[in-house]
């Protein structure tokens, strides 16, 4: 998609990287944690992170609004990632459900 150099080091694989990590972190809180509260910690952080991102754009000078708003769209697409192992949760524990009534009605 696109590529990042910092050095010799592409970083392009530590934004992604980030990325699982979180998604894998959601993941675990969704299937081990039974507090909702603590389930949703990576998505207030992503949030806070997003919504502290957004507004400091306008606030910045020259481009370094630009950045901001780049770290808001990165904030962002880990928010979707965080949605997208809510979503994993929630499509498993409703086969979960569907598999429990057949079993009962066989």
């Amino acid at each position: 998609m696109f590529d990042i150099w910092i050095g010799d080091m592409n970083a392009s694989f530590l934004i992604y990287m980030i990325a699982v990590v979180v998604w894998i972190a959601q993941l675990l809180l969704c299937f081990l944690v039974k507090n909702r509260a603590v389930r949703l910690i990576p998505v207030i952080l992503c949030g806070i992170a997003a919504a502290a991102c957004l507004i400091m754009a306008p606030m910045a000078s020259g481009w370094d609004g630009l950045g901001w708003i780049v770290f808001a769209a990165y904030a962002g697409f880990l928010l979707s990632v965080c949605a997208l192992g809510w979503g994993i949760w929630g499509l498993w524990k409703l086969l979960q459900r569907i598999w429990k009534k057949k079993q009962t009605n066989a």
